[in-house]
C-alpha cells in the first residue's frame, strides 16, 4: 500500500529524530568546525544540481521561497552561526520532544510563527495557493496520531461541520487546500535536514569524505565474453566436464569472496547497500509517473537484508551447480536414470542463476541508462517475495541506430530473452564496446559489473552445452532446487519485516563506524535464529543445498527401482552432501559464528620462505600464507613503481587511493605475467612459467580505468586467494 503524504511526513520526522538523537554531538562539533565555503558545500551537496536559495527572498526557484525561506545559503552557511543547529534542534529534538503538532503552532524561538501561521501569512501576503480546491475536504492537525490526515464530507455536511467546528476555531482543522501547503512545507524542510545531516557527517568522517565514493569493481568474468564471441562465430571449442567444473568452481569462489567481503569489511557492505538503496524497483515511476517514497530511513534495513540474501543465494546456487558437475565428473559411468536426473537438475539450476543475474542487471539498467524505458506496475502483486514489478514500456526497436547500446541492453532485460538469445545481445554489446570504447564509459559502474556477471552465467551455459548433451528446461521435472529455493526465499523475505537495523545503518555510512556493520549482521542473524527459520541466513541456504543433495540421492534410488534393468552392474551410491572441492573449506555449521575468510586453494610463488605474519586484513588471509595454510609466500623484490602499485592494493589503511588500470597492468607485466586482452574489457593475467601457480586471473577493466574503493578490496582478495600475495609480499629492491 502506498504511503499518504501524511504518512511520509511522519516517517521523515521519525528519521530526523532518530538521526539527531544518535549524532547530535557529532553534528554540532563538525558543523562548528567548518568555515563558510565548507558549510556551503555541505548545504549544496544534497540539492539537485547544487541549486539552492541564495537568500530568504530569492525568487529564482519560483515559489520555493514561499515554502522554506529559512533554507537559504546566506543564513545556513554563515560562518560561526548556529542558525542551522537551532533549526535542527527545533525540528528533531531538543531539551524536550517537539512533535509535529507543536511545530505546527510555534517556531524556532518564542513568538515566531509556526508552520500554520507561516503558510497563512504566505497565502495572505504572497498569494500562495494550491492548484486543487479539494471541495468539502479538511486536514486535521490536532494530534500526532491523526496529524496531516484529510477527510472529505460526502453526506450530512451540516452535522459534520458542527463536529469539526471546535477544531476549525482552534485552527487545527483547516481546508485541505491549505493543509496540503502546510504538509509540503514541513516535508520539504524535513527532507532537506535529513540529507544535510548525512552530508555533515560525511564531511567529518576522517579520511573517508576526502576520497571518491567506492566504485563497484568490474568483477572476474571467467573469460565469459571471449567464449560468447567465439561461439557466435562457430568457433566454440569442445570442453570437457572437468574443464566446465573448474570454471564453475572458480565462479563459486568469486561469489564467496564477494560475500565474505560484505560480511567482514564494513566498506564493502556499505558500498553494496548504497548501490542497492538507490536502485530500488519502487523508485521507478508507475503508469502515472508516481514513485514510492522508499528513500526514507526505514527502507535501509530491507535493502541491507536483501543485499545479503542475494549474495548468499548466489553462492548457494553455484554450490549446487558444482555438486551436480562433481557427480558427473567423478562418476562418468553413471546409469542412465541417475544421469538424466542430474542433468535435468543442472539445466534447471543454471536457469535459476541466469534469472538472478538478469534480474540484477535489469535493476541497475532501469535505474540508470534505461530509466525512461521502464514503468512500475502499481497494482500488480509483488509475488512471494513482495518485490515491486517493473516492466518495459514502449517498443525498443526504434532505439537501434539512435542509441544502439541501450537497445542491446534493453533486449537483455526482456523476460523473453533466455540464455540462448542473450548470447547474441551480449556479443553485439562487446563488439560495440570494442569499436567504440567511449560507449561503455557512459554506463554506470553497477551496470558494467552486472553485465559482466550476466555474461559469466551465459558463457557457462554455453560451455556446459558443448561438454555434454542436455535436456531442455523443464517446469515439471528436476525441480529439487527450484521448489526448495522458492520456499526458502519466500520464508526469508517474510521474516525481513521483523528486523530493524536502523540503529546500525542510518545513515548508510554509519556502517563504517566501529562495530556498526558487525552489529547489523549480528542483529539480523539473531532475529533469524529466533524465528521460524531457526538459523542464520547463510546456514539456512547451506542446509537447503544439503537437503537438495539428499533428495537427489533418494530420487535416484526411486528411479532405479522403477526401471526394468537387465544390467547387473551396481548402481553408484553417493553421500547426501557433496564433498568439498579440493582446497575449498567445507560448509559452515550453525554453531560457527566467526566471519573469517573463505577457503580456496592457493599456490605460492617459488622463492625463499619467510616466517608467517599476522592476518592481513587487506585480503582476509595471513600475510604470506596460502588460504590452505600449506606454505608461506616469499617476499618478492620489485622496482619502485611495482612496489607502489601493490602497496596501494594491499595496504590496510582506509584512506588508500585509487590505482590506475594501466599501472596495474604494467606491474603485473614486470612480474613476468602475460597480459592478454580477451575481448572488450576482459583481460587475463597468465603467470610466468617460473611460478608454480598455473591459474590465471581474469577480470574486467574497471569503470573509468580506475581501481578504487570496493574494487581494491576485491582485487586484493582475489590475488591473495590465487597467488597467496598480501601486504608483506612485495618490497622495493
Amino acid at each position: 500500500m502506498e504511503l499518504t503524504s501524511a504518512d511520509h511526513l511522519r516517517e521523515l520526522y521519525g528519521d530526523l529524530s532518530r538521526k539527531y538523537k544518535t549524532h547530535s554531538a557529532a553534528i554540532a562539533r563538525i558543523w562548528r568546525s567548518l568555515d563558510g565555503p565548507q558549510r556551503a558545500k555541505c548545504f549544496k551537496a544534497g540539492a539537485a544540481g547544487g541549486v539552492v536559495l541564495q537568500h530568504s527572498a530569492d525568487k529564482s526557484l519560483g515559489d520555493v521561497y514561499k515554502f522554506v525561506p529559512e533554507m537559504n545559503l546566506r543564513d545556513v552557511a554563515k560562518p560561526g552561526s548556529d542558525f542551522l543547529l537551532h533549526l535542527l534542534q527545533h525540528r528533531a529534538t531538543g531539551t524536550a520532544t517537539v512533535p509535529l503538532s507543536e511545530q505546527y503552532c510555534r517556531g524556532v524561538v518564542d513568538g515566531e510563527l509556526g508552520d500554520h501561521g507561516f503558510i497563512l501569512k504566505m497565502m495572505t501576503e504572497k498569494g500562495l495557493r494550491h492548484a486543487q480546491r479539494f471541495k468539502d475536504s479538511y486536514t486535521l492537525f490536532y494530534d500526532d496520531e491523526e496529524y496531516g490526515n484529510s477527510i472529505t464530507i460526502v453526506s450530512g455536511r451540516a452535522e459534520s461541520l458542527a463536529a469539526l467546528a471546535p477544531g476549525i476555531r482552534a485552527q487545527v482543522v483547516v481546508p485541505q487546500s491549505m493543509g496540503e501547503l502546510i504538509i509540503t512545507r514541513q516535508t520539504t524542510i524535513l527532507q532537506l535536514l535529513n540529507i544535510l545531516i548525512e552530508d555533515i557527517l560525511e564531511a567529518g568522517a576522517d579520511g573517508r569524505s576526502q576520497k571518491p565514493a567506492p566504485k563497484k569493481p568490474a568483477g572476474p568474468a571467467s573469460q565469459a565474453l571471449p567464449r560468447l564471441t567465439s561461439s557466435t562465430r562457430g568457433q566454440q571449442p569442445k570442453l570437457t566436464v572437468p574443464e566446465v567444473s573448474a570454471s564453475a568452481h572458480e565462479q563459486q569462489l568469486c561469489l564467496e569472496d564477494h560475500l565474505e567481503l560484505m560480511l567482514t569489511e564494513p566498506r564493502a557492505l556499505a558500498h553494496v547497500v548504497n548501490i542497492r538503496f538507490f536502485t530500488q524497483p519502487e523508485l521507478v515511476a508507475d503508469e502515472k509517473g508516481r514513485r514510492l517514497p522508499v528513500h526514507t530511513d526505514r527502507h535501509i534495513s530491507p535493502v541491507l537484508y536483501e543485499a545479503v540474501q542475494d549474495a548468499v543465494r548466489g553462492v548457494s546456487i553455484w554450490s549446487y551447480i558444482n555438486l551436480l558437475l562433481q557427480r558427473l565428473q567423478d562418476h562418468p559411468a553413471l546409469d542412465k536414470a541417475y544421469r538424466m536426473i542430474v542433468q535435468q537438475e543442472l539445466v534447471n539450476a543454471y536457469h535459476i542463476e541466469y534469472a538472478r543475474a538478469q534480474g540484477n542487471f535489469k535493476r541497475f539498467v532501469q535505474a540508470h541508462s534505461g530509466r525512461k524505458w521502464f514503468k512500475r506496475i502499481s497494482n500488480a502483486p509483488g509475488g512471494k517475495t513482495g518485490a515491486a514489478r517493473v516492466a518495459l514500456r514502449g517498443n525498443v526497436k526504434g532505439l537501434f541506430g539512435a542509441d544502439t547500446q541501450l537497445y542491446y541492453m534493453l533486449r537483455l532485460c526482456q523476460p523473453e530473452t533466455g540464455p540462448a538469445q542473450a548470447v547474441e545481445w551480449i556479443s553485439k554489446l562487446s563488439d560495440l564496446h570494442r569499436a567504440h570504447p567511449d560507449e561503455q564509459d557512459k554506463l554506470e559502474a553497477a551496470e558494467t559489473e552486472a553485465l559482466g556477471d550476466l555474461a559469466v552465467v551465459v558463457a557457462f551455459i554455453q560451455d556446459v552445452a558443448c561438454a555434454m548433451p542436455l535436456p531442455p528446461l523443464s517446469r515439471k521435472t528436476g525441480q529439487t532446487l527450484t521448489d526448495k529455493l522458492q520456499e526458502l526465499d519466500a520464508l526469508v523475505a517474510r521474516l525481513q519485516a521483523g528486523v530493524d537495523l536502523r540503529d546500525f545503518a542510518v545513515p548508510i555510512d554509519h556502517l563504517l563506524q566501529d562495530g556498526m556493520a558487525a552489529g547489523a549482521l549480528a542483529a539480523m542473524d539473531d532475529h533469524l535464529r529466533s524465528s521460524t527459520l531457526g538459523a542464520t541466513m547463510r546456514a539456512a541456504y547451506q542446509n537447503m543445498t544439503s537437503e537438495c543433495a539428499a533428495e537427489l540421492a533418494e530420487r535416484h534410488q526411486r528411479a532405479r527401482a522403477q526401471m526394468d534393468q537387465s544390467d547387473d552392474a551396481p548402481c553408484p551410491r553417493f553421500p547426501a552432501a557433496a564433498a568439498s572441492p579440493p582446497g575449498q573449506a567445507p560448509p559452515r555449521r550453525e554453531k560457527e559464528k566467526r566471519r573469517g575468510g573463505g577457503g580456496g586453494g592457493v599456490v605460492v610463488v617459488e622463492a625463499a620462505a619467510v616466517a608467517a605474519n599476522p592476518t592481513d586484513a587487506s585480503n582476509g588471509l595471513p600475510v604470506g600464507v596460502g588460504a590452505d595454510g600449506r606454505a608461506p609466500t616469499p617476499r618478492v623484490p620489485v622496482d619502485a613503481a611495482t612496489a607502489r602499485v601493490f602497496d596501494a592494493i594491499f595496504r590496510k589503511s582506509e584512506a588508500r587511493g585509487p590505482v590506475g588500470w594501466d599501472a596495474f597492468e604494467a606491474a603485473m607485466a614486470r612480474l613476468g605475467f602475460s597480459v592478454v586482452p580477451k575481448f572488450g574489457s576482459v583481460v587475463s593475467f597468465l603467470p610466468p612459467s617460473t611460478m608454480s601457480a598455473k591459474r590465471c586471473v581474469t577480470t574486467h577493466r574497471p569503470h573509468k580505468s580506475r581501481i578504487e574503493g570496493y574494487g581494491l578490496l576485491l582485487l586484493a582478495r582475489r590475488l591473495g586467494r590465487v597467488y597467496g600475495w598480501g601486504e608483506g609480499t612485495f618490497h622495493e629492491a
